[in-house]
């Protein structure tokens, strides 16, 4: 909902002077960071003289303010959205008479002001839904709904004639055709709009019948017949406080949370059934069957808050965001997150009012293969693109079950390169076989390769390199394979969690058949499968495979197929890749 913002006084007075003890007043929140860590931004009100954009690089366990007044416009923000740890939008209130869409690449060092007034209208916008890097949508009043496909550089208005001149306060898109848009009362009921072309054309969804007479505030879809709506609050029982479709909104199902006046400000899902809801009053409500809603217990912090955004990034891990709800508080803002998908703790309270949050994970890089055996000669290559040092420790997880760690700082835009030989030694056992991740501890984001040179069996040379995965996972796909003749090929697989993985591999073969072999993976450990030695070796299709690698226990792990030949009896080499994963 569109809520007040009361700037007494003396309260601005006070937001002005605590605007920079941010940082100290964050660190010391007692939240736990989850297991994976995240990048994300915070936005709200207008304080010192410019919008409020704040950041963090741990899970929101600590931040620093971004920009200045030189850079970033004197206007509220009203959300962020996380692209990747580098790359956000901001979105928010009217500066220099246009709407104020904001973007940085480079983890927010420098934020570059999207459009100019010729291209974007003078509308305050309240909603942004990512559809990937270039692809983004946006919405507010008086019924702006603007699109871009080329990373913001331009953005076109998506508005036909039969949308009403109203504010729109939602925006989900599922990819850059299929878009829900929802938004205040027309004609006697909220108001629903999808798209299936693009915004070419949008068609009405629902009726008096089934959607309520109040404002629609947020949307989120799960897929093209599925979507989640939330609802301004209602004096009368039964009032409806979330909408849910399941046949592409040709009807709407309404929930009564039993939060009478209280609206649902924001909603978020993960997969079919869990779907999260913020309301007023520091209402956090959970279904984990599509149906059913309970009351979680919320943080609190010194006011009654409007919770008015939600963002969760999986089952358990959620942040919410508001700003209070009476009074001199008005002003005051919170965030609050959830790492059990259960119970909440506050990580920040401000003097200023806080509108939305984004996170985005910071990937670690995981790498299945590797050796330092005589005729192997093993690099990491490291890209650290942000503007801070980045630090940085690679885990190597030996053949022998033993780990090794290695610790180096990179410096801003730069790269490092670590010769692994030189770290682990060199020797023909399995203790010179390794995976690794390579991982950074102070949460600047980095990337990752491996690139391995060779001299196979001393007749046999080339080189190979790979990116690492950026997560493991239950299951990796191989389309090529083969055992004929001059073919060597290799299933590596690492294991980088604290419980023994059951492994199952399927080979599915060119005459239609079907084998599979079953092994077990020690914690923090690598196992290497010689696909020979288990389906043999001949000249005929018989011996050309597909596989699928596939934890059967949960246990989460990387698969990569390294394979090396003498192609032809002429061309001799190596390849390596990691498998797909769904």
């Amino acid at each position: 909902m569109r809520k007040p913002v009361l700037l007494l006084a003396f309260l601005l007075g006070a937001s002005l002077a605590c605007a920079f003890a941010l940082p100290a007043a964050a660190g010391t929140q007692t939240a736990q960071a989850p297991e994976k860590t995240y990048a994300g931004w915070a936005v709200g009100d207008s304080t010192d003289g410019y919008g409020t954009i704040l950041h963090s690089t741990d899970s929101g366990a600590t931040w620093t303010r971004q920009g200045s007044a030189q850079d970033i416009p004197d206007t509220n923000f009203s959300r962020a959205a996380a692209i990747d740890p580098l790359t956000c939008w901001v979105i928010g209130g009217i500066s220099n008479g246009y709407g104020t869409i904001l973007r940085t690449e480079d983890g927010g060092q420098t934020w570059m002001r999207q459009g100019s007034a010729s291209e974007i209208p003078a509308s305050e916008f309240f909603k942004i839904s990512i559809v990937d890097r270039n692809t983004a949508w946006v919405v507010g009043t008086p019924a702006a709904i603007l699109f871009t496909d080329d990373g913001g550089r331009t953005w076109t208005s998506k508005k036909t004639s039969n949308i009403p001149n109203i504010l729109l306060q939602g925006v989900y898109a599922l990819d850059a055709n299929n878009v829900w848009v929802t938004g205040d009362i027309d004609n006697g009921y909220g108001t629903i709009f999808r798209t299936t072309d693009g915004g070419a054309t949008w068609e009405r969804k629902g009726s008096p019948s089934d959607v309520p007479n109040s404002a629609l505030l947020d949307v989120h879809a799960v897929d093209e017949d599925t979507a989640w709506i939330a609802s301004r609050g209602s004096p009368a029982p039964p009032a409806t406080s979330v909408l849910h479709t399941d046949d592409n909104g040709q009807s709407w199902i309404g929930q009564d949370l039993g939060t009478g006046l209280l609206d649902t400000n924001a909603i978020t899902t993960i997969g079919d059934n869990i779907v999260w809801v913020a309301t007023d009053a520091d209402g956090i409500y959970r279904t984990d069957n599509a149906k059913d809603f309970v009351r979680q217990a919320a943080a609190h912090g010194a006011f009654s808050y409007y919770l008015i955004d939600i963002q969760a990034t999986d089952a358990n891990t959620a942040w919410a965001t508001g700003r209070a709800s009476y009074g001199a508080g008005s002003a005051a803002g919170m965030i609050e997150h959830t790492t059990d998908g259960k119970t909440w703790e506050k990580q920040l309270e401000t003097p200023f009012g806080l509108s939305g949050t984004s996170f985005a994970p910071i990937p670690n890089f995981h790498f299945a293969e590797g050796t330092t055996r005589p005729g192997f000669e093993p690099y990491f290559c490291i890209q650290n693109p942000g503007s801070q040092e980045a630090q940085v420790k690679i885990t190597y997880m030996m053949g022998d079950g033993t780990t090794k760690e290695q610790e180096l700082g990179i410096v801003a835009h730069s790269r490092a390169t670590i010769n692994v030989a030189s770290y682990l030694g060199s020797s023909d056992d399995i203790a010179h076989d390794f995976s690794a991740t390579v991982e950074t501890t102070n949460g600047q984001a980095i990337v990752a390769e491996r690139p391995m040179y060779f001299n196979y069996n001393g007749t046999w040379t080339g080189g190979s390199d790979v990116l690492g995965a950026t997560s493991p996972s239950s299951i990796f796909y191989f389309a090529e394979g083969t055992t004929r003749p001059g073919f060597v090929p290799y299933f590596c697989i690492q294991n980088p969690g604290s419980q023994q993985a059951e492994v199952k591999i399927t080979y599915m073969m060119g005459d239609g058949s079907e084998k599979e072999q079953e092994l077990a993976v020690a914690p923090h450990s690598r196992a290497t499968v010689n696909v020979a030695s288990y389906l043999g070796s001949s000249d005929d299709i018989a011996h050309d495979f597909s596989a699928v690698v596939e934890s059967t226990n949960g246990e989460a792990v990387v698969a990569e197929r390294p394979m090396y030949f003498n192609y032809g009896g002429a061309w001799t080499g190596g390849s390596d890749v990691l498998g797909f994963r769904p």
